[in-house]
This record gives C-alpha cells, structure tokens and sequence, in this order.
C-alpha cells in the first residue's frame, strides 16, 4: 500500500515538474518573441507577458477554488478511519490556498513589473 502512495506521489511530482517548464518555456517564448518585435519599449513588452500571465493564473486560479471546493465537500462524505477524510480535505485546503495565492500575485504584478521598469529607466511608466 505504500508503494501504491509513493507511485501516486511520484506521477504527481512529475506533473508539477512537467506544469512548471511548460509555463516557463511559454514566458521564455514570449520574451524571445518580443525581441523580435519590432517595438523597443521594454515596458509594453513586460506589460504583454503579464497579461499573458494574467489570463493563465486567473483560469489555473478557479480550476484550483472548484476542484478545491468540491473535494473538501467529498471530504465530509468519506469515513474518518484511516485519515482518508482528513488527507482529502488536506489536499482540498491547499488547492484553495494555491488558487488565493495565485490570485494575490495577479493582482499585485502590474505594481512589481512598475518596480521592475523603474529600476530599468528611472521612471515608471508600466501602466498594464
């Protein structure tokens, strides 16, 4: 049995992992896209990856509150024996904490990305 919860944690790892690079190699894309562009300002270019950003963190967000949602409501369904209930609800909690994290960080990105510009140029003039 605890092969069978190690194997699980291990396919799982290797999504998280897999789900990681194919957001950095779409920012990664983005970037190399926009030299090619024939725009110069840096900030518009940065404006358009957190937008890009943006609309990916915003979908991840509320898969994350629904599947969260509905698994802690599982959760109260399941028997307390064997901790079933209580890693579900577990795993529930932490999907609704990602989704809340992940919300917080877009709210908060156009302010960074105008740090970001006014340590490039001297002015902030990301306005995304």
């Amino acid at each position: 049995m605890e092969i069978n919860k190690l194997s699980a944690l291990m396919k799982l790892n290797n999504l998280r992992a897999f789900l990681y690079a194919f957001v950095a190699l779409n920012v990664l894309s983005l970037i190399v896209a926009a030299q090619g562009a024939s725009s110069t300002n840096i900030s518009a270019e940065f404006c358009n990856i957190v937008a890009y950003v943006r609309d990916i963190v915003g979908v991840f967000a509320l898969a994350m509150f629904l599947i969260g949602g509905i698994l802690y409501a599982a959760g109260h369904f399941m028997p307390a024996a064997g901790n079933i209930r209580s890693t579900t609800q577990g795993w529930a909690m932490g999907m609704i904490i990602g989704g809340i994290v992940g919300l917080i960080l877009v709210i908060i990105a156009p302010y960074l990305l105008g740090v970001i510009v006014s340590f490039s140029n001297g002015s902030v003039s990301a306005s995304c």
